[in-house]
């Protein structure tokens, strides 16, 4: 009967060691690239949220603390200065068109995935609000007091800035993933 020598299988072994060190890194940076796809998708989606709520032009179900009928529109606050890898949807409570912490109501903060932050926006300083009023909707892209065309969010890997996707956002609601 013949059978395997013990050096063949060491370089048996060897071999499928030698793979397996080469193919786990790429299936990890394969993963935190999918996860960095995945975020801009979500970010993008998100927008178009708030965009089919005001042109419902319709209160949401969930308790806010709006006053009944004083929802003027519905929108999306992003900061590259709060937590970073989180932004909020809220509704526009109070009709002056930007968003008031513990003025407007929020109801949904987004937490991004692991590993994926918010590393800066195109305004500064490095927050602003998209903002939907029905029923067209009109688009209000406002950075403190000033109107914006068009803004930009960038999504990055932590650790690795080079490996981002930007969002771009226009006042004519065109949504960009770059």
């Amino acid at each position: 009967m013949r059978a395997f020598t013990i050096p063949e299988l060491l370089i048996s072994i060897f071999i499928i060691v030698l793979m397996t060190a080469i193919a786990v890194p790429i299936w990890r940076s394969g993963e935190t690239t999918l996860a960095l796809d995945r975020a801009a998708h979500k970010l993008s989606q998100d927008i178009r949220k708030a965009t089919e709520l005001a042109q419902r032009a319709q209160a949401l179900v969930l308790p806010l603390t709006c006053a009944p009928g004083k929802i003027s529109g519905y929108g999306i606050y992003v900061s590259a200065a709060m937590p970073t890898s989180t932004y909020t949807l809220y509704a526009e409570c109070n009709g002056n068109q930007t968003y008031e912490l513990g003025v407007d109501a929020v109801f949904q903060t987004v937490t991004l995935e692991n590993k994926i932050q918010i590393t800066s926006t195109s305004v500064t300083p490095s927050s602003f609000a998209i903002l939907f009023v029905p029923p067209v909707p009109t688009i209000t892209i406002q950075s403190g007091m000033e109107s914006l065309a068009q803004a930009q969010i960038t999504l990055s890997i932590a650790g690795d800035p080079s490996r981002s996707k930007i969002i771009t956002v226009t006042n004519k609601g065109i949504i960009d993933i770059d």
